[in-house]
């Protein structure tokens, strides 16, 4: 939370990501208390992001929950992000318990319309199997 507060004051159009609703709902929160300057454009559940751009609730998704969470929600937020406004997207993505993240979604995170020429970051629990990345670059002229 802290590296995702720091890149917006830095500049950087940043989106922090976590897994859990109870998480997500604390880092909203909090981060409502911070100056504008330091507060990520985007927090909230890695799940709620395609959906906040147009996919598909899981009421109007016709196969299983595991199928639209696991499988769809990823695949629909690369697609998305590819038609999204430069401007909606994010300079920097930071994401909370990243041990829970599922491949398909750090694929989706990575796919070139969401992360090229972004920061993806990731926080993991100490006992995570999953490695910490950065990516680091220049924010983007304005």
């Amino acid at each position: 939370m802290i590296k995702a507060r720091t890149l917006a004051r830095d500049g950087f159009r940043t989106a922090l990501l976590c897994y859990s609703r109870g998480l997500a709902r604390h880092f909203q929160l909090l981060s409502a208390t911070w100056p504008e300057q330091e507060r990520p454009a985007y927090v909230g559940l890695f799940h709620d992001l395609p959906v906040g751009w147009g996919a598909e609730t899981e009421q109007e998704f016709g196969g299983s929950p595991v199928e639209y969470y696991e499988e769809h929600l990823p695949a629909r937020l690369a697609h998305l992000a590819g038609e999204t406004d430069e401007e909606e997207l994010f300079d920097a993505i930071v994401v909370d318990e990243a041990q829970d993240f599922a491949d398909a979604w750090w694929e989706a995170l990575r796919s070139p319309a969401c992360a090229t020429p972004r920061r993806v970051s990731c926080s993991c629990s100490p006992t995570s199997t999953r490695a910490s990345s950065t990516a680091r670059v220049a924010p983007r002229s304005r």
